[in-house]
């Protein structure tokens, strides 16, 4: 095994799943060609997933307070732009005392001061755009000079300088493939259809949820998994009892395990990010994607337009009702096509890994990476 005791780390960047899970899946990979544990720190906020996902993996946080702006809160984005130069202080102390070789940054608000502070410092930056739109913080580290790579080969804002190497995924997505092919092999009698709204759920599919179980609950003949989010949690919990429908759905609020639960389903319904797309590809599960109407860039309807036909239908939010949901879960569930698995993204994260090690990290090569 190599040793790289001097090639410290940082990985920036969180604030949902989207963000937090590639960027643990890059450590992983890290990890496996070599990289102490010790070597790679976590720059991220204090408010968001990460601080409880990263040090649960084994891996060195360092927090900061404040989030992102937002336009219609115009007093706490004077809060937020003061957080934002106390986090580039933090950033700046952090690098000056761990001399990182390469900051890598994930999006999302927390990586902002990283990227400001490496870039004052003049270390080496390399960004991970999760979707099919170069969001705006990789757009501007982009210009400052910072290598991109990305999850689809085509993304809209990249240069001609940016590197496909698709989404890191946790080994855990091994387990989850063996699990569909056992899944597939064995014969089914109920199906399962599993209904996400992203890591931080969706009130309006939500909504929808149960208004189609209301009204097709004698027609529903299939096992169905909610998973609404941990803010909606409570309020659905008592919304299905009082509608006597707590017997027709298993809600949860949030689910580590879901790309397990992706293996084991029949068909899925969710939102349209970058981890969602990739895991379903990977798996060839059948699925109504959903995207986020607001999504800069609209990158979520981009990320979804990237599964087959014979997979995937994508549904407009506004038009989404009770009778078009169960109507379109009814399709896909009938659907005899068979989807293969698009297993390119599955060696990810040690495809980038090596990348990190080949070009920045000390020594320059490790024989035991995988391409």
């Amino acid at each position: 095994m190599m040793s790289y005791s001097r090639s410290n780390v940082v990985i920036a960047g969180g604030g949902t799943g989207g963000h937090v899970f590639p960027a643990l899946a890059i450590a992983d990979g890290l990890v496996e060609c070599g990289v102490p544990v010790d070597n790679i720190t976590f720059f991220g906020s204090g408010r968001t997933l990460e601080k409880e996902v990263i040090p649960q993996a084994g891996y060195r946080l360092v927090t900061f307070t404040g989030r992102g702006l937002n336009k219609r809160e115009f007093f706490r984005n004077i809060f937020n732009v003061v957080a934002i130069k106390w986090a580039c202080i933090k950033a700046l102390t952090l690098f000056m005392r761990h001399r990182p070789v390469v900051v890598v940054g994930v999006g999302g608000y927390a990586s902002v001061p990283a990227l400001a502070a490496a870039t004052l410092l003049g270390i080496k930056r390399v960004v991970h755009e999760q979707n099919a739109y170069l969001g705006r913080t990789n757009r501007l580290a982009q210009k400052m000079g910072a290598t991109v790579i990305t999850t689809f080969a085509e993304t809209a804002g990249t240069s001609s300088r940016s590197l496909h190497m698709g989404l890191p995924m946790r080994v855990t997505i091994d387990e989850a493939i063996a699990l569909r092919n056992k899944y597939r092999e064995n014969s089914r009698g109920i199906p399962t259809v599993l209904i996400a709204g992203g890591s931080l759920g969706s009130q309006k599919i939500n909504d929808t949820v149960v208004a189609m179980v209301q009204e097709h609950q004698s027609e529903i003949n299939w096992n169905l998994i909610h998973i609404c989010g941990d803010a909606h949690f409570e309020t659905l919990t008592v919304l299905y009892k009082q509608k006597g429908l707590s017997d027709k759905v298993a809600l949860y609020p949030f689910r580590k395990d879901i790309v397990n639960l992706y293996a084991q389903s029949d068909c899925v319904v969710s939102r349209a990010g970058a981890g969602t797309v990739v895991e379903l590809a990977t798996l060839g599960v059948k699925c109504l994607l959903i995207p986020l109407s607001s999504a800069p860039g609209d990158h979520q309807r981009r990320n979804a337009e990237h599964l087959e036909k014979e997979q995937c239908v994508i549904l407009d939010q506004s038009h989404v009702s009770a009778e078009i949901l169960f109507a379109e879960i009814t399709a896909q569930l009938n659907n005899v096509d068979i989807t293969e698995p698009d297993l390119y993204h599955q060696r990810a994260r040690l495809r980038i890994a090596n990348y990190l090690v080949d070009n920045y990290l000390s020594p320059p090569h490790n024989e035991s990476a995988v391409q």
